[in-house]
């Protein structure tokens, strides 16, 4: 039996020490003797970064050549990158095939286990390997004593007992926030009452009380930390799916009250369509200054209208949204006028003229075809009685395939091609289907971004509104006049 050991300097889990690749190799070099096993080959990740995995791929490599019949390596931490990929290596490549596996440090050798049970330890492995790096990346659990990351402001970890207690210092400023949101003051003016009254910010907090410099300090309160306060649920105490614990800071109903309150502030629905209707926007000149209409509520602010000219003219939402719905009425109609001549013979003369189109192109393609061909059987009897060498006329040949390949590849796409304008000139397109089944009275964001295509604010005020009008080019220009006033409107 051919065996091979594995070792990685750099674990997956970034609070785990780096352990050196002679240590690993010696380890795993004693424990092949134990079985009487010995170790042909070391693949190697010398790098200090634990995403390199150059000789990790190798040994995927050289394992599915069947280069060898067992590797053994020292722990699932310090194999590859992820769990996910290392079961695919293990499980669904090697141990298919026969390549077999031993993890020294938990006593699993593949050769005495069933399919299940190495998918079952994997897993578990994996939920395993999964937490531990989620902790670490977001409290670097292990490093220090009383750390806390963003979310966890409010608690400390107790190393002794090994369990998060309530740091009362900043659970009190936790519960104040809560009061004070619930007597009707909002996060920004919690912001401004916590900043006058110099009460310390979650970040210069962590770094009195720890030492730690995480993030960047400031005496000034952010409104975003105080949301992320208010939406924080683990401050009603909840066990996380790896098992740590938080103690409860606020109540269960305080907490949901907030929670059904903060909802009540988002953005109103016709403010969400000006928003939409501002993100298609261009202007004439870019060189003038953009000046922003803002509407204010009495929890938020909603910026939706640009000016570019020098004097500022505004452009109100009434504006706007008449025009958009008077372009899109006049769409509608030409769409209504279009399904019309569905009900003429125009649909099958223009369906006709494009299928005669195609078949031209079709018979031009299959003629290439032969002349591709015309030249083979000759260059195969030539090479039969020994006229032309097996090099030149499989040259030849070759390029002979390769012509034909490529007018295959073009002749489908001529049917693709075909099938699509079939779809398109019929009830189907989706120009038709886009203007038909929209109402231009009740507008909302979804149907703007869908329609909408730009906005162009002149100078002047004037507006000029473009709608997505894709499809509607595979009709003829009579198809889509209309008469009597601007596109058929009458305003």
């Amino acid at each position: 039996m051919i065996c091979v050991g594995y070792s990685k300097r750099t674990p997956c889990v970034g609070y785990m020490k780096r352990v050196g690749l002679k240590e690993q190799n010696d380890r795993i070099r004693a424990f092949a003797a134990e079985q009487g096993l010995k170790i042909c080959k070391f693949y190697e990740d010398k790098s200090d970064y634990y995403m390199s995995v150059t000789g990790y791929d190798q040994l995927r490599k050289d394992g599915m050549r069947r280069q060898f019949d067992l590797v053994i390596f020292e722990s699932l931490y310090r194999f590859g990158i992820t769990v996910a990929e290392a079961r695919n290596l293990l499980l669904h490549t090697f141990f298919l095939i026969g390549v077999h596996f031993i993890i020294i440090e938990d006593g699993i050798d593949s050769r005495n286990e069933s399919e299940e049970s190495l998918e079952k330890y994997l897993e578990e492995k994996n939920l395993e390997i999964m937490g531990r790096r989620s902790w670490n990346t977001r409290r670097q659990l292990g490093h220090f004593e009383g750390v806390f990351g963003t979310g966890n402001y409010g608690y400390q970890w107790d190393a002794e007992k090994e369990e998060f207690i309530v740091d009362e210092e900043a659970a009190s400023v936790i519960r104040e926030i809560f009061e004070l949101f619930l007597q009707g003051m909002p996060a920004g003016m919690i912001r401004e009452y916590l900043t006058a009254k110099d009460v310390e910010t979650p970040s210069a907090h962590l770094h009195r009380i720890t030492g730690v410099k995480r993030y960047k300090e400031s005496t000034q309160w952010d409104v975003w930390a105080v949301k992320r306060i208010l939406r924080e649920e683990r401050y009603i105490g909840m066990t996380e799916r790896d098992g740590y614990s938080f103690p409860e800071i606020i109540s269960s109903a305080e907490f949901h009250e907030v929670a059904s309150r903060m909802k009540s502030y988002i953005v109103p629905e016709k403010d969400e369509l000006l928003i939409a209707i501002r993100k298609k926007c261009s202007f004439i000149d870019p060189s003038k200054k953009v000046h922003i209409y803002e509407c204010r509520y009495a929890h938020h602010s909603v910026k939706y209208v640009a000016v570019v000219s020098e004097a500022r003219y505004k452009v109100s939402r009434e504006e706007l949204i008449r025009q958009i719905t008077r372009r899109i009425r006049m769409e509608k109609r030409i769409c209504q006028n279009v399904c019309k001549r569905f009900e003429t013979e125009a649909p099958a003369e223009l369906l006709e003229a494009i299928e005669a189109s195609y078949r031209s192109q079709a018979r031009i393609l299959f003629e290439r075809s032969v002349e591709a061909q015309k030249d083979n059987f000759h260059n195969f009897k030539r090479y039969r009685k020994g006229k032309l060498s097996e090099r030149h006329y499989f040259r030849y040949h070759d390029a002979m395939l390769q012509e034909i390949k490529s007018i295959d590849d073009e002749f489908s796409e001529l049917l693709e091609s075909l099938k699509y304008r079939r779809k398109q000139i019929s009830l189907e397109n989706e120009w038709i289907q886009r203007f038909l089944n929209v109402d231009e009275n009740a507008l909302t964001a979804e149907v703007i971004r869908e329609i909408l295509s730009s906005i162009l604010i002149r100078e002047d005020g004037t507006v000029e509104v473009k709608l997505n009008t894709k499809g509607k080019e595979v009709f003829p220009k009579t198809w889509t006049a209309l008469h009597g006033g601007v596109y058929g409107t009458k305003e």
